[in-house]
């Protein structure tokens, strides 16, 4: 973990790649909040309202088709 986050402070861009399933539930650990990240892949399996959401918390992202 502490490796995780020497990384996001090295890096001068972020980006999340995670499925919907990582929503809308406790998960074990949570490694940064989303609005470290300037940009967020997610699945279409995460609802619209959220999807819509984090824009306005300052985090681009891409909703890609699962298949």
């Amino acid at each position: 973990m502490r490796v995780k986050r020497a990384i996001l402070r090295a890096t001068s861009r972020r980006v999340l790649i995670a499925d919907h399933t990582k929503f809308l539930r406790d998960g074990l650990y949570a490694l940064a909040p989303l609005t470290d990240f300037d940009l967020l892949v997610v699945d279409d399996g995460l609802p619209q309202q959220e999807i819509r959401a984090i824009p306005e918390a300052g985090t681009d992202v891409t909703v890609v088709e699962r298949t």
